[in-house]
């Protein structure tokens, strides 16, 4: 059976520059860089840990086909791979306020939880690339009714879990399970106002998600374009 976990991947867009941000701001370092031919196999690890690898791919052959490549980078450039690194510090309000000034972006400030303090949405460190949005499954966060309410009530304006529990007919402790579903999708964000959080739609997510509707639309048009202009069987 299996004994470990040695790899993970990502795609990203320029390898080079990945490693600039990987190595150079999050302070991986790179475990392995070897030009295969056929693909360029680089991979960063965090310091002293070489047993869990972090495959940093570029799409493209041969593991897939150009036409599929260009769709991954479309999908990388909007932040929509729905992949996730979760990484853990020591300290982590000083790893925050050191990466900010490296100018990596956060998605939340620092949040004492119950498990300790953590950075990003659904208590999971979220740093990234300036210009990149966040990824998560956001099509299939939608796919729950009550979710799709709470979009709703936060299109309108922010809110606290208490205003959208009477808004919903749902109690605040399944409010707060479905938020937790909509930030790990990156379509909401929130922020502490006193002893109270008030969530609002993350509008970076949600264009992300709506880019890639209008992608799935207007592959959906050329399809049906197709179907149609295609000659039509004679009956004998």
């Amino acid at each position: 059976m299996f004994t470990a976990i040695t790899h993970s991947q990502i795609y990203v867009l320029d390898q080079d520059e990945a490693v600039d941000f990987y190595v150079g701001k999050l302070g991986l370092e790179v475990a392995a860089d070897v030009d295969l031919g056929f693909m360029r196999w680089l991979t960063v690890s965090v310091p002293g840990h070489p047993e869990r690898q972090i495959l940093l791919e570029k799409p493209g052959p041969p593991a897939m086909s150009e036409e599929t490549a260009e769709q991954v980078r479309e999908l990388v450039t909007k932040g929509a791979t729905g992949g996730s690194l979760i990484f853990s510090t020591d300290d982590c309000r000083k790893t925050y306020e050191t990466l900010r000034g490296l100018g990596v972006e956060f998605t939340e400030e620092p949040t004492e939880r119950d498990y300790g303090i953590d950075v990003g949405p659904d208590g999971r460190a979220s740093a990234r690339p300036s210009g990149t949005a966040p990824t998560g499954d956001a099509l299939g966060a939608l796919g729950d009714p009550t979710r799709r309410a709470i979009i709703a009530c936060l299109a309108e304006r922010p809110r606290a879990v208490g205003e959208l529990a009477d808004a919903l007919p749902v109690s605040r402790p399944a409010v707060s399970q479905h938020l937790k579903v909509l930030k790990s999708a990156g379509l909401v964000t929130d922020h502490a106002a006193g002893t109270r959080r008030i969530y609002r739609l993350d509008p970076v997510g949600v264009a992300a998600l709506r880019d890639q509707l209008d992608t799935f639309w207007s592959r959906a048009l050329e399809g049906y374009q197709e179907a149609a202009e295609q000659p039509g069987e004679e009956n004998p």
